[in-house]
């Protein structure tokens, strides 16, 4: 899919993380940026927790043919530590 291998080796350790508090405004970017599903917790009314106590959010999927992962969550707070750009879409 990708020629460059510098850029396929900067997608395979990307992920990106959206807050959104609407399920149904999620499904509806999962659906412009193209997010295969890889997981739908239970309960859509908050975040959920792995194994390890690690919030992985409500949703998620993949994006780039798989390469970057992408999760939605609740609330900001619950975005894993570290670099973060913010965006914000105003109608």
């Amino acid at each position: 899919m990708f020629q460059n291998k510098k850029l396929q080796s900067i997608l395979d350790g990307l992920s990106v993380h959206l807050v959104e508090v609407s399920p149904a405004m999620a499904d509806i970017q999962a659906t412009t940026i193209q997010a295969t599903p890889s997981h739908l917790s239970a309960s859509p009314a908050s975040s959920t927790q792995d194994a390890d106590g690690e919030v992985i959010g409500y949703k998620s999927g993949r994006v780039a043919g798989g390469r970057v992962s992408v999760t939605w969550h609740k609330q900001l707070e619950d975005i894993p530590q570290g670099l973060i750009l913010s965006l914000h879409e105003v109608i």
